[in-house]
């Protein structure tokens, strides 16, 4: 039934499915039956040993959905399909057959920031200029919090806004500067040249270790103003995403399971989620094509 009108289908689909209900105590032998009926006895017969068409797009659906442990909606398993398998489908007909698989993302609700404008410290070098056009020549770095057992802990993260790969990362049971600190040289010990990083001002990026490491490095200090989280908003997207396809859905109860949790999902951030932005690849995969085929971009 390829070939024949949508409609055409659904009434020959349903006329098979009357003749599966009528045949039983009939006495009526098949060919007589389908000329009741309206239908041929081979496409009686095919309709019964025939697999759904779209079969193989609920199990591919499916598998996307699965493998990212139900990180993905419907546009970025749509995404996946369409870079990582070659299928062509519309994200309507994902966003459909998803519906019927009762496969929904857990997604977190957006937040609007507000906040006043002053700079005590540095100037917002950035100012919202979130592109870059080179690996690791503009960086961006925050702080959250994670409460794991009525106990919070703190996450340094370094974010390359290049490509948004993550370049370093520190988990600590202490909100002090001494792991802020160990971030930003894990970070800064993979850059060869000057490059701006930004934060807020929080009292670790205020503090005379941090200034004193910058100058040091030579790198350009930016900061956001005070209370403005949409100056820092790629990081502030980032932490977003990590708690809403990771933390809040994966029940974690000491220290140790919380490192393993984070590094499962900064692995799986760098290496496998791909991002719109990035020509639907991963932040390592995009950043290797630009590094290896100068003219791709």
């Amino acid at each position: 039934m390829a070939g024949l009108p949508k409609e055409t289908q659904k009434l020959k689909t349903a006329c098979f499915k009357m003749l599966d209900k009528f045949m039983p105590g009939s006495g009526l032998s098949i060919e007589v039956a389908c000329n009741l009926f309206g239908v041929s006895r081979s496409g009686y017969y095919k309709s019964k040993h025939s697999k759904p068409r779209t079969s193989a797009e609920h199990d591919l659906i499916k598998q996307v959905y699965v493998n990212s442990k139900g990180r993905y909606g419907y546009r970025r398993v749509c995404d996946t399909l369409n870079a990582k398998y070659s299928l062509t489908i519309n994200h309507k007909k994902v966003l459909r057959i998803m519906r019927e698989l009762g496969l929904k993302s857990k997604i977190r609700a957006k937040k609007k920031y507000f906040g006043i404008n002053d700079n005590l410290f540095a100037a917002n070098v950035l100012n919202r200029n979130f592109y870059s056009e080179q690996p690791k020549s503009k960086l961006v770095t925050d702080v959250t919090y994670l409460n794991v057992g009525g106990k919070n802990h703190y996450l340094s993260v370094v974010l390359d806004l290049f490509n948004n790969e993550v370049v370093s990362y520190k988990l600590s049971k202490f909100n002090n500067v001494l792991f802020v600190l160990e971030s930003v040289k894990s970070a800064l010990q993979q850059i060869n040249s000057k490059c701006i990083l930004h934060s807020d001002q929080g009292h670790q990026y205020t503090s005379k270790a941090y200034t004193s490491l910058s100058q040091q490095e030579g790198i350009v200090k930016s900061m956001s103003r005070r209370g403005n989280c949409l100056d820092n908003a790629c990081i502030e997207s980032f932490f977003g995403h990590l708690k809403s396809e990771s933390i809040y859905i994966t029940k974690v109860n000491t220290y140790e399971e919380l490192t393993c949790l984070i590094d499962e999902y900064i692995h799986f951030y760098n290496n496998e989620r791909i991002q719109s932005k990035l020509r639907k690849m991963a932040p390592i995969e995009y950043r290797h094509h630009f590094e290896s085929k100068p003219g791709f971009f």
